[in-house]
């Protein structure tokens, strides 16, 4: 209950460079887990025209922008599936941009020069929709599970209207897309047609999760649970295994990473259904994780489900999402009900 938190403009005109005026429709946005000042968002307003980034390692008082090698359109019908830019490390010198219809690409110095990693399929478009870092030790997988292993203070949000700015709001952040706990980096990718891949080589190397390999890969992609239209992700440690749930455009699944030879779970809700944002609570000694999945049929009130058991049974919940309007007077009400693109379960809930 109560009112929630206040969200401040980022991206004013006097402090954004004058190259990024036209270009201010934001896709993605990525925070440094080391530094909740360092901020880096991909602006662009067309999916075939190069697109740029904004960098801010202040706090956003102030902005550099690059132009980038890659289309980026932040107004795209396709907005929603995924965060396709992250940071791969803490300081915010590696990113990772996954486009629409030009692979995935990798910049060593903040976001100013881009090179194309060919090792992961381009997909069709929507292309690689989101990024994710992970880490190759079981117990930093249960850190950025559970929401501790350099978890920012502030939730960031790019608003995908055509006068798109960046703003940020103080909160609680759980698990994120750009948390990089201590230990060697993995790295997870959604191509769109294909599933998600795993690289443990900084992503010169990708395999696709729970899937084949050569000739034997378009079979498992045919006919496994890989999540071959994924839409988000989400992080659930349990006990001592270590889960990734990705939602759908049909389905709910989850790959325990842990497992010798990880494989795709359905733990789908409702059979058939889109889906879109998913969250989740780390385990306990005495309670199974908590999952919340929302609906992504394009309505404006959506369906809500929610497991206490690490999705083995499931409720809904058919009431309106409630929202932030008073906060966020430039977002009509009933947008926070349509398609959500993120959620957030409190641990403490």
């Amino acid at each position: 209950g109560g009112v929630g938190p206040a969200f401040a403009q980022l991206t004013l005109s006097s402090v954004t460079p004058s190259e990024g005026d036209a270009r201010l429709r934001t896709a993605s946005v990525a925070v440094a887990a080391g530094s909740e000042r360092v901020f880096l968002a991909a602006v662009g307003s067309s999916g075939s025209a190069p697109g740029g980034l904004l960098s801010s390692r202040d706090g956003g008082t102030t902005w550099a922008f690059t132009h980038a090698p890659f289309a980026v359109d932040g107004n795209d019908h396709q907005r929603k599936r995924g965060e396709r830019l992250v940071f791969a490390d803490a300081d915010g010198h590696v990113a990772l941009y996954g486009s629409a219809s030009q692979g995935l690409w990798k910049s060593a110095n903040g976001g100013m020069n881009w090179t194309r990693l060919d090792g992961l399929p381009k997909g069709d478009p929507p292309g690689v929709v989101w990024v994710a870092v992970g880490t190759a030790t079981a117990a930093a997988e249960s850190a950025v599970a559970s929401g501790t292993a350099g978890a920012s203070p502030h939730v960031f949000k790019g608003n995908n209207n055509n006068n798109n700015n960046i703003h940020a709001a103080e909160g609680r952040a759980g698990g994120h897309d750009s948390t990089l706990a201590e230990g060697t980096p993995s790295l997870f990718a959604a191509v769109w047609g294909r599933g998600v891949y795993t690289s443990f080589d900084g992503g010169d190397t990708w395999s696709l999760l729970g899937g084949g390999e050569a000739a034997d890969q378009k079979k498992e992609e045919e006919e496994s649970l890989s999540p071959r239209f994924a839409c988000r992700y989400a992080w659930m440690n349990e006990a001592s295994k270590n889960h990734i749930v990705v939602t759908t455009n049909s389905t709910v699944v989850a790959c325990d990473l842990s497992a010798p030879k990880p494989s795709w779970v359905d733990i789908t809700p409702v059979a058939d259904a889109p889906y879109c944002a998913v969250a989740a609570t780390p385990a306990t000694a005495a309670t199974p994780p908590t999952l919340a999945v929302a609906g992504a049929s394009g309505s404006f009130k959506e369906t809500l489900h929610v497991s206490i058991d690490g999705g083995a049974t499931w409720s809904t919940d058919l009431t309106k999402v409630s929202t932030w309007a008073a906060d966020v007077p430039w977002w009509p009400t009933s947008w926070f009900a349509s398609s959500a693109s993120a959620l957030h379960v409190r641990a403490d809930a």
